[in-house]
């Protein structure tokens, strides 16, 4: 799948997503840079999963990526601390997200951090079955540098 990407598609996508995000209050997306180098980004909004809407996790946590070289030096825990951030500035008090069941170190990152699994789900991309959990934590404040 990643490697069928189209970067003209996906540079039109991000531009339409960062005009939506900017006209409402909710999301946001932050970005680790160092010089002209993006390191990482998070992108936070609501949730989009009525389930996990219904068990209290009112935000989602859309998108974390941080480069691979740059990974375990503290830029995820930063940007989840800056979504995070946000999120209860805006009124939010939980935050959820999906993950691939397959992709243990990022599994393990979140659980490092206080998160739980809280729901498992099977995606349908065409051909494709993506099976992804989500995780969870109910009070951002554990989350966000405000502890």
């Amino acid at each position: 799948m990643l490697t069928g990407i189209d970067v003209a598609q996906r540079t039109s996508r991000w531009r339409k997503i960062l005009q939506t995000k900017a006209e409402c209050k909710d999301d946001m997306v932050a970005v680790s840079i160092r010089g002209k180098d993006i390191l990482g980004f998070v992108s936070v909004g609501p949730q989009r999963n009525e389930k996990l809407r219904l068990q209290g996790f009112s935000a989602e946590i859309e998108a974390l990526y941080v480069l691979h070289a740059e990974q375990r030096i503290g830029i995820g825990r930063a940007l989840l601390r800056k979504g995070a951030d946000h999120l209860l500035q805006v009124g939010h008090q939980a935050v959820a997200l999906w993950v691939l069941e397959g992709n243990r170190p990022a599994r393990a990152f979140y659980e490092s951090i206080g998160a739980d699994q809280i729901d498992e789900r099977e995606d349908e991309r065409g051909a494709i079955t993506l099976k992804e959990c989500a995780y969870g934590w109910p009070d951002l404040n554990k989350l966000a540098s405000r502890r």
